[in-house]
């Protein structure tokens, strides 16, 4: 025990270079996506922060947490709230506060974002947020409304009266506090603890806002109700407006704007007459709405947030650094990166993701990217392939002969061009696009698309081959897999499915499951760098599964390379000389330096020629991580993790091993968060690392 506590002690005196290594860094962009919330607050210079709140409501991910701008929505920065579906935002002095969907119920920052704490209150989802002095309220979807009188500490349940427990908004005026239910409007004179009904409505009040002894309201179908005498009569002030799902309101001086499903409109007359104001939008799906007393922003469904400077009369998309997009294809030609996304259309950047370009095919899902010599090719879930030849500066459809418009998957060979469809089968070109015919599969949908040689590979409820350019097909197995994915190294073809990554060294005959030490087995995306396979998938087994994982033996074992990695729901992967380049349902594209991946991978297979206990990857971790070591020689080895008491808390390796490169993986899901020691016996070799939990 004597020897343990001098090497526990050592382990403090030094920094591993693994910890020093590069990261995941999110690019820029592209900009846009889900915008469901604001907040706004004073930055202490004269000025304004900017906060909103990203992610589908209701959705498990597709949400990058909280961003912040501080120059009027121009740039946006993230802040610590990472991968978070976000549904509410609140201030209250210094405090910021976020209820989330499916992510943790509240969190609490008080320095502007930058870190946050879990408010305690475990519930799925959290639609709104009231202050009332050192009432904190939370407005929650299935559980009705909870209060806490210090800060989270402990929560109380107040739905005393309110019988429909499914809250959508809920605000404070005065000494009463107003709940919009499934069911109409519920009043509470004494901070929640008792509710009173007081408007019977046909649709559910998604917001309020109060001006004077005016009280509006703003529904789901029913468009916006007034209320002149604190809530006990409402009358429908809907004249001029065309849409009648109210999803925000928002007073700005005298001004009220109602943002709908089809845009904004504005009232200059307390609702007696409104007034469409949306030029500039692309977007008319808007979710919030909110003000810094000079300029007004809007969060849309899809294109993030605009901004108008002359009182709506005209609208401006500010995305820039709001990478909360959901990115579908990535393709890589050169120094140039064209990303493609869910209705954004095709964004380029030359520098690396540091800035983007939106390049138009606005209002499509691209679902595939390809080149050829100078053209691009873009495949669309809807309106069938779209050409450019100038970079992306202007598009054209060439959809001559393609009789299904869904087109998934896109694969160049010389001069030869394939298209899979959604239902529809493939179809193939030999004069760039300008004319389609159908060779195969008809009424497959056909996800993933790989050529060797001159065996034409298609991923659908399993693998097909045609060794004669698609005129005749025969099925090459995993007939109970959807294959979304392939990827070459040699004459190895490895499919990704919804089950697992399958490997098959010869042409198809035959396959074997390689995906030992993924944490989730939808794999969406493969990418190849000489001998090193990366595999993205999903995060559908848990939040903090799922990511990129790296394989260098073929997918024998792989190791989760998702440091800094804030979103781990991996859509798509491109490579170019610099960076391996991840596209995220919901948080856009991310970037890692190549260089350091490569460097993992050739210490993790050199012959080793000493022992060693590398540096557990990655650290901190939860729950899962990678613990690596060499052996030079066959020997009898133990691998033990151990708390700060010296007490062996898990047996990893007990047992022979021959010389060479092993991992384990390390789950500690029983154990709670703290410092760890992991210690390797191997013959007359020992050593101990040190390793951090944080749940």
């Amino acid at each position: 025990m004597k020897n343990l506590v001098i090497l526990i002690t050592l382990q403090f005196l030094f920094i591993s270079y693994d910890n020093l290594q590069a990261q995941w860094v999110q690019t820029s962009g592209p900009g846009g996506g889900t915008v469901q919330c604001f907040a706004v607050t004073p930055n202490g210079i004269g000025g304004t922060n900017l906060f909103v709140g990203t992610g589908q409501s209701g959705s498990t991910s597709g949400g990058s947490g909280v961003f912040l701008s501080t120059n009027n929505g121009t740039t946006w920065t993230q802040t610590g709230l990472l991968n978070k579906s976000i549904r509410a935002l609140e201030v209250s002095g210094t405090n910021l506060f976020a209820g989330t969907a499916w992510s943790g119920g509240m969190y609490l920052s008080t320095d502007e974002g930058l870190n946050w704490t879990s408010m305690g209150l475990k519930v799925n989802i959290v639609t709104s947020i009231a202050v009332s002095g050192k009432n904190i309220f939370a407005g929650t979807l299935d559980s009705g409304i909870f209060r806490t009188t210090n800060n989270g500490t402990t929560w109380a349940k107040v739905n005393s009266g309110l019988y429909n427990v499914q809250v959508y908004c809920i605000d404070v005026n005065g000494g009463y506090l107003f709940a919009g239910t499934n069911t109409g409007v519920f009043r509470s004179s004494n901070d929640g603890t008792n509710w009173t009904y007081v408007n019977q409505n046909s649709s559910p009040p998604l917001s309020f806002v109060f001006s004077g002894t005016n009280i509006f309201e703003g529904s789901l179908g029913d468009g916006v109700y007034l209320s002149t005498d604190n809530g006990n009569s409402w009358t429908v002030v809907n004249t001029g407006l065309t849409n009648l799902n109210v999803n925000t309101l928002i007073l700005s001086g005298t001004d009220l704007y109602a943002g709908t499903e089809k845009g904004i409109a504005l009232s200059t007359n307390n609702g007696v007459n409104w007034n469409a104001v949306n030029t500039g939008l692309t977007d008319y799906f808007v979710n919030s709405l909110t003000t810094d007393g000079t300029n007004l922003y809007a969060g849309t469904n899809t294109n993030g947030v605009y901004l108008s400077t002359n009182k709506g009369a005209s609208w401006l998309a500010v995305n820039s650094g709001l990478a909360n997009t959901k990115v579908y294809s990535l393709a890589v030609n050169g120094m140039d990166q064209f990303a493609g996304t869910l209705n954004l259309g095709v964004f380029h950047s030359s520098d690396n993701g540091t800035n983007w370009t939106a390049l138009g095919l606005y209002n499509n899902w691209i679902c595939a990217l390809a080149f050829n010599g100078t053209n691009i090719f873009a495949g669309t879930y809807g309106a069938g392939i779209y050409l450019s030849t100038n970079n992306g500066s202007t598009w054209k459809q060439a959809n001559t002969g393609l009789t299904n418009l869904k087109v998934v998957g896109l694969i160049i060979s010389e001069s030869n061009i394939y298209a899979g469809t959604e239902g529809g089968g493939i179809f193939f070109s030999t004069n760039s696009g300008t004319s389609w015919t159908p060779i195969g599969l008809i009424n497959f949908s056909i996800h993933a698309l790989a050529i060797i040689g001159t065996n034409l590979y298609a991923g659908s409820l399993g693998v097909y081959l045609s060794t004669n350019a698609g005129t005749t097909w025969t099925t090459a197995g995993l007939t109970n897999s959807s294959v979304i994915s392939f990827a070459l190294i040699g004459t190895n073809l490895f499919a990704g499915t919804e089950f697992g990554l399958f490997l098959s060294t010869n042409k198809g005959t035959d396959w074997t499951e390689v995906d030992n030490g993924m944490t989730d087995n939808w794999v969406n995306a493969l990418a190849v760098s000489g001998a090193n396979l990366f595999s993205g998938t999903s995060n559908f087994s848990g939040p903090s599964n799922g990511g990129v994982f790296l394989s260098s033996n073929y997918g024998t074992s792989w190791m989760a390379v998702n440091t800094g990695l804030g979103n781990n729901d991996i859509r798509v992967l491109a490579i170019n000389e610099m960076y391996l380049f991840a596209g995220t349902f919901g948080g856009g594209v991310w970037r890692r330096p190549l260089s350091e991946l490569v460097r993992v991978s050739k210490e993790l297979n050199e012959l080793p020629k000493d022992y060693t206990l590398f540096q557990n990857y990655p650290n901190p971790f939860n729950p899962n991580t990678i613990i690596a070591y060499s052996l030079p020689l066959a020997t009898d080895v133990k691998l033990i993790v151990l708390n700060t008491l010296g007490q062996t808390v898990a047996v990893l390796e007990n047992g022979f091993k021959n010389a060479g490169n092993y991992s384990v993986n390390f789950n500690a899901s029983d154990l709670p968060s703290g410092i760890y020691f992991y210690k390797l016996e191997a013959g007359q070799f020992s050593q101990v690392k040190k390793m951090i939990l944080i749940k």
